[in-house]
């Protein structure tokens, strides 16, 4: 991130993550190993949001979606992509690397967390991409997302 703020591009978080880039991420010296962001000395540029954040081109729609209620994190958002139905996340589902893994409870309440948000948005959701592992980049579905949930 150090290198697209050298580079003047904004970042788009929500709201109460800005501090802590700004304060502990950006500011924080790199004068062992100078980065393009040290050299540059280029202050940080922001796009914040509360609860929807949405991107376009004219064609292509990004929704980002805030999470509260989410334990993990008082930030915590997911991205939609509703032409596509895909909905990226990270650290509210962590599938398991198969499909047919049998339902661990009780069910992670962040997972819950997430169905909850599906469900408030009423977001048309086919296909979850999981930023972490174990999935092993395999298209997970909702449907398993609802049997990982117990739903």
């Amino acid at each position: 991130m150090r290198a697209y703020v050298a580079e003047g591009i904004p970042i788009i978080t929500h709201e109460s993550h800005k501090k802590y880039y700004e304060e502990q991420i950006f500011k924080t010296p790199h004068t062992l190993n100078p980065d393009r962001l040290q050299k540059s000395k280029r202050p940080a540029r922001f796009e914040t949001f509360t609860t929807k954040k949405v991107l376009t081109d004219g064609n292509k729609v990004i929704e980002i979606h805030h999470m509260p209620g989410n334990g993990h994190n008082a930030g915590l958002s997911l991205v939609y992509l509703p032409k596509e139905k895909v909905l990226i996340e990270a650290d509210a589902y962590n599938p398991a690397a198969q499909a047919n893994a049998p339902v661990v409870m009780p069910v992670s309440p962040y997972t819950e967390n997430l169905v909850e948000t599906i469900a408030r948005l009423k977001l048309d959701v086919d296909t979850i991409v999981p930023i972490h592992l174990p999935a092993d980049n395999r298209r997970v579905t909702r449907a398993e997302l609802m049997r990982m949930a117990a739903r």
